[in-house]
């Protein structure tokens, strides 16, 4: 089973929208399931704007623990 196209455009069109009311500057989300990767890059670097921001931008992450390993959106929570 691939990643499903509808819902990395979902995924994109939801974190874009961050970006356009100026929630943040850029987002860089990364999909993984049995192998496949899907990165996407949107905004970028600065609140001012500027460079953008890619996939290899290195930046500092605040705690991601819940996001990264806590869900498993078709199946619930990964501790359950």
């Amino acid at each position: 089973m691939s990643l499903s196209k509808a819902r990395l455009d979902r995924m994109h069109d939801v974190m874009a929208g961050y970006v356009e009311r100026g929630d943040v500057p850029g987002i860089v989300t990364l999909v993984s399931r049995r192998g496949e990767v899907h990165v996407d890059a949107i905004g970028t670097k600065a609140v001012a704007g500027g460079d953008p921001i890619r996939r290899d931008t290195i930046f500092r992450i605040a705690s991601l623990t819940v996001e990264a390993f806590g869900r498993d959106h078709d199946h619930g929570p990964a501790d359950a």
